[in-house]
């Protein structure tokens, strides 16, 4: 799901964030449908 959604987006910031950790990622900028992938993905 995660892999996906860089593609997806395919954003430097998120690229630099994925270092950092998975759930940091969705809590960048997205918008309220990839906070309900988060929320899929580490529930």
């Amino acid at each position: 799901m995660v892999v996906l959604l860089l593609r997806y987006y395919s954003n430097s910031t998120v690229f630099s964030a994925k270092h950092k950790g998975a759930q940091e990622i969705f809590c960048v900028d997205f918008k309220e449908r990839v906070v309900y992938y988060r929320e899929k993905a580490f529930l």
